[in-house]
């Protein structure tokens, strides 16, 4: 509701997706119903956390996270959110928009706090096992994100491993070290350990999904 209130009606505008009537309800226990930043747009099924993605997303074409994301492909969302199951809805959006030339593989981006601002870890789960191409892949696109976004002028990229020397670690963490270490635009600081994470020392950490989640 406060949220609402502080939107320009004239240039901002929220399209919910999902079930029309709980949506309404919703709307009108906080007194929003009505209101002129918000369009309903009502989708038929839904997707449970239970469900798999892939599969739940053929035999329910008209799930909220369906119809959202090709709100976006038709350029009628600038971009969307969702609080509904992760794995429906990283498959959607890598199935309805692609993969950008030059990326193989998503990856879920989660900022995390430290005692000095924040860090941007990836991947959390997207892509749980990953080859040493993915994850110089992920370097790149959280330095994009921490630049863009975070607004690190040089953020440091680190490659959590166990530990910090040259050398450490398993095959695919010693393979992707050397291919992110060629990448010029980064500022790559190395292997990282966990307890690196915290301390303000890295802007960006790279592993694969199934360390991150």
């Amino acid at each position: 509701g406060e949220f609402l209130d502080s939107c320009d009606v004239d240039e901002f505008k929220l399209c919910l997706v999902g079930l029309q009537e709980q949506i309404e309800s919703g709307l009108r226990k906080i007194g929003k119903a009505g209101h002129p930043s918000i369009e309903i747009i009502h989708a038929s099924e839904v997707i449970g956390m239970q469900d798999h993605g892939v599969t739940a997303l053929r035999s329910k074409p008209d799930s909220s996270i369906n119809v959202a994301v090709k709100l976006v492909k038709a350029g009628r969302a600038a971009g969307l959110f969702t609080a509904g199951s992760t794995a429906a809805a990283v498959a959607c959006a890598y199935l309805r928009w692609h993969m950008l030339p030059g990326l193989d593989r998503p990856c879920i981006a989660t900022v995390l706090p430290h005692e000095k601002g924040s860090f941007i870890l990836l991947d959390a789960g997207a892509t749980v096992e990953c080859s040493s191409l993915n994850l110089a892949q992920f370097a790149v696109i959280g330095d994009i994100y921490a630049r863009h976004v975070l607004n690190r002028k040089e953020p440091a990229v680190g490659l959590l491993s166990n530990g910090t020397e040259v050398g450490k670690g398993n095959r695919l963490t010693k393979d992707a070290f050397e291919l992110i270490r060629e990448v010029s635009s980064l500022n790559f600081i190395g292997n990282v350990e966990g307890h690196d994470l915290f301390s303000g020392k890295v802007d960006v950490v790279v592993c694969e999904g199934f360390v991150g989640n």
